[in-house]
């Protein structure tokens, strides 16, 4: 038997195997005209636990269950066994859960648990925001607001400047619009006296 097994608050007593699995995460992309591939190193995989144990004799029945209830809830919990310790394994999540039962040791059960190792995500920074404008914006002095305040009121006076030239020279073209329509009876009396002229010739 090794020592005893910590799984959040359940104690696993009877643990006759702990296997520690470690691997990297290697990616290989093979090259025409190569003997070998190229091989590129992403970091290092979760590590995998492997228990194995028996679980006999009174109250075995309740310990089995409180295991399942642990593997059914999928949540990370810290782990507590010498053979982590040298992984560097503080928490770890339910992978696998075997329990069996043989008929030649009634109440006796032969347990194997795979475990992944946890390691909580980074906190996700505030998507497409700057933190740090609140903080420029609160060290904003007085004169610093005046001048944009200033700026401001200067891009707006240029504006309202265009905007009155634009209303001027859409009412000149209305009053010449207005001249042309009026002359157009002038027009008209003048073509009828060119033709009686030229009938009279």
């Amino acid at each position: 038997m090794v020592e005893t097994v910590l799984i959040g608050d359940l104690e696993l007593d009877g643990v006759t195997d702990i296997r520690v699995r470690q691997r990297r995460k290697l990616a290989a992309q093979p090259i025409p005209g190569w003997d070998g591939d190229l091989v590129q190193d992403f970091g290092e995989a979760a590590a995998a636990i492997e228990l194995r144990g028996i679980a006999g004799g009174a109250g075995a029945a309740e310990r089995l269950e409180a295991l399942r209830a642990f593997f059914r809830a999928g949540a990370p919990a810290d782990f507590t066994a010498s053979a982590a310790v040298a992984a560097d394994i503080e928490q770890a999540l339910p992978e696998t859960l075997d329990v069996t039962q043989t008929g030649r040791a009634p109440g006796v059960y032969f347990y194997g648990l795979t475990l992944r190792r946890h390691v909580a995500p980074p906190p996700a920074a505030p998507g497409g925001f700057d933190p740090g404008f609140l903080d420029d914006l609160a060290a904003m002095d007085a004169a610093g607001a005046a001048a944009a305040a200033g700026a401001l009121a200067d891009a707006m006076g240029t504006a309202q400047g265009a905007l009155d030239a634009v209303n001027k020279a859409a009412a000149l073209l209305e009053d010449a619009m207005a001249l042309v329509q009026g002359l157009e009876p002038l027009k008209e009396v003048l073509n009828s006296a060119g033709k009686v002229a030229a009938a009279a010739r």
